[in-house]
Formats: structure tokens, sequence, C-alpha cells
């Protein structure tokens, strides 16, 4: 099985299409959207966007994103993923252009991606992201802390 694991705001600054967005009121809101939105298109259900909290919001209800505890990076909880994941022998991908993270997460067993892939080759179909949104319900409440030890308050 495989496993995407997006730097999420590496990737919104990464990405020309969703960098726009910061100009806007509202902006980091919008492209976090976007971001899930396009992941969701690429990847269906198997991704996890990882935010900084300090940056976001606490907690979150939106599927298959995880904002950090204050004090602790996203690129702790990309590594602790790769290794969960890697332990249960999935294929992951980690994408950002964060040569540390890439490095560590390469150490880890994981294969580094740019941000610019989650936009390649997306579907334009509405239907998908319907799918999308029936098939990810279910991980809204994911245990996280149980499964990762990862705490989304």
């Amino acid at each position: 099985m495989k496993i995407h694991i997006i730097d999420g705001y590496n990737a919104i600054h990464s990405l020309q299409s969703l960098s726009r967005f910061l100009l806007k009121e509202e902006g980091l809101k919008l492209a976090r959207e976007d971001l899930v939105r396009k992941c969701a298109e690429k990847f269906k259900s198997s991704f996890i966007v990882v935010f900084d909290g300090k940056l976001g919001r606490k907690g979150t209800d939106t599927p298959n994103t995880i904002f950090t505890s204050e004090g602790v990076s996203a690129d702790e909880v990309i590594l602790d993923l790769v290794s969960q994941y890697r332990s249960k022998n999935f294929i992951v991908y980690v994408y950002t252009r964060d040569r540390s993270l890439q490095e560590k997460a390469k150490q880890r067993g994981a294969i580094s991606m740019d941000p610019n892939e989650i936009c390649r080759e997306i579907r334009k179909s509405s239907k998908n992201f319907e799918n999308f949104e029936t098939k990810s319900k279910k991980l809204r409440y994911y245990n996280w802390e149980k499964e990762f030890g990862i705490t989304q308050d």
C-alpha cells in the first residue's frame, strides 16, 4: 500500500497555483483547502497533509489533515509518520522542497517528491472529488493519537 505525506505550508509556498491565494484575505485558509482538494483528486484518501499548528488553527475537522501541537514542527510529525507507515510496510512518499526533511525522510525509507507532482495529471472530474468526500469521512474522526501518538490539540 502507498501513503502520500505532504508538508502542507511548504507545498503551498512551492506551488504557484496555491501561493496566489496568499495575496487574498483568508488566503492561507483558501490555500490549505485547495491543497487538500488537489491531494484528494490525485491520491483519493491515501494522503495526509501536515501543517504547523502555530500557523493554522488548533484541531481540524478536515479529513486527511493534521495540525501540529504547539512546540511540535510539521517536520517532526512527518518523520514520525514515515517511520510508522514504513514499519507497516507502506510505500511512503513525502512531498516537500525542504532538503533537510527530504534527506531525513529518505533515511527512514521514504521516497522524496517535489510538491509540483501533486498538480500533475490531476483529473478534473468533480465526480472523483465527490467519491473522496464519501470515502474519507471515516478519517474525519480518526484516532491519530492511538495509532501514531499524535495529538490534534
